[in-house]
């Protein structure tokens, strides 16, 4: 009886340190547009937001901020994560 569950519980480590290194696989891919939970929208730059695309691939983060109404309040840019 004892020998079984030993061997049960190193069974249970096993299944333990298994699924610890298979986690990262089946995480979610990274946002490119990183913030709360990834709000920013991807958009290509143009003249007026060129200067936030440190980069140099033609895409910056754009974060729309509204009010409780649904009125928008501010907008700002920020350069994304890919890098091509």
């Amino acid at each position: 009886m004892r020998r079984i569950v030993i061997l049960l519980t190193v069974v249970a480590l096993m299944v333990g340190i298994l699924s610890m290194s298979v986690a990262p696989v089946l995480a979610a891919p990274e946002s490119p547009c990183p913030g709360a939970g990834g709000s920013g929208n991807l958009v290509q730059t143009t003249t007026e937001t060129s200067q936030y695309d440190r980069n140099s691939n033609g895409y910056v983060c754009k974060y729309d901020r509204y009010d409780r109404e649904f009125n928008l309040v501010s907008t700002r840019y920020k350069d994304d994560r890919q890098f091509f």
